[in-house]
């Protein structure tokens, strides 16, 4: 086991901070929602009936989301909550490295002069546009969130 696999082992032995992950990865949620759908926070506030400020606290992590408050969210935002899962902690880190792994690929695609090396024997015919078609169905059901990884992020 290296140091990092320690640490996070460590890491997620502690109520504390697998609290302010579950708050980061719910706050990641709801800013790529309201992003998605050019939803502002001021927009959120007045649906929800409370301060522009309230609203950036709550979803820049810097404030506690009560199971309450993520059904006042989802209310105000004319959406709902699914697929929320408990998994081990193995499984956790094996799908947060597929992740960064995808994150990785997914760049490579963009960037010009992808490497093959995946599809070394793919036909010199295959197109950036199939080759993305397949990463995506190679990541399908993988979580597209900012701060799946615990990091903060602006919003």
């Amino acid at each position: 086991m290296n140091y990092f696999d320690e640490l996070y082992a460590e890491l997620n032995a502690s109520p504390e901070y697998v609290e302010e992950h579950l708050a980061s990865t719910f706050a990641g949620l709801i800013r790529r929602y309201m992003h998605r759908h050019g939803i502002t926070q001021k927009g959120l506030a007045g649906s929800l009936g409370v301060s522009q400020a309230d609203v950036a606290k709550k979803i820049c992590g810097e404030q506690n989301l009560t199971l309450s408050s993520l059904a006042n969210i989802a209310v105000a935002l004319g959406a709902e909550w699914v697929g929320i899962d408990l998994i081990s902690h193995e499984e956790a880190r094996q799908r947060e490295q597929r992740i960064f792994q995808f994150r990785n690929m997914k760049q490579n695609i963009l960037t010009s002069n992808f490497p093959l090396e995946r599809h070394e024997k793919a036909p010199a015919t295959q197109s950036r546009a199939a080759l993305r078609r397949q990463w995506e169905l190679d990541t399908k059901g993988v979580p597209k969130m900012k701060g799946a990884l615990g990091e903060k992020t602006a919003v």
